[in-house]
């Protein structure tokens, strides 16, 4: 088992947990961790990060669900 990307949203009027989502296995690729500008050493299990709008794009291809910023706290 390698690399997986896992999301969760949370409704921004409420702050109610909606839903979570984890991408495919990526296996050693960690290739996305540095298209979103983050360095892979010291950030592979690194817990939390908040979305961003610039990693959106990115982002969406490995989810199912489209990621809703104007509805959703992710």
């Amino acid at each position: 088992m390698g690399l997986k990307l896992n999301i969760a949203w949370f409704d921004k009027k409420t702050e109610e947990f909606i839903g979570e989502e984890y991408s495919r296995d990526l296996g050693d690729d960690g290739s996305v961790i540095e298209k979103l500008g983050l360095p892979i050493e010291d950030n592979i299990n690194n817990g939390a990060f908040d979305v961003k709008k610039e990693w959106m794009t990115t982002l969406e291809s490995y989810f199912k669900n489209k990621i809703e910023t104007d509805k959703y706290w992710y």
